[in-house]
């Protein structure tokens, strides 16, 4: 199993979510460049 490596992750919060609140609801985006192996997590309360 591959480990995760924290330093090529991005967290954003969109759209009044927070690391705390609201828990519920939240959808989640998750996505990652090939090219220099970052990964993005979106995490919204509401998706668009």
């Amino acid at each position: 199993m591959i480990k995760l490596d924290t330093d090529k992750l991005t967290v954003e919060f969109r759209d009044g979510v927070n690391q705390r609140a609201p828990l519920i609801p939240r959808r989640y985006t998750f996505t990652h460049a090939e090219n220099s192996q970052d990964i993005f997590l979106v995490i919204v309360n509401i998706l668009a």
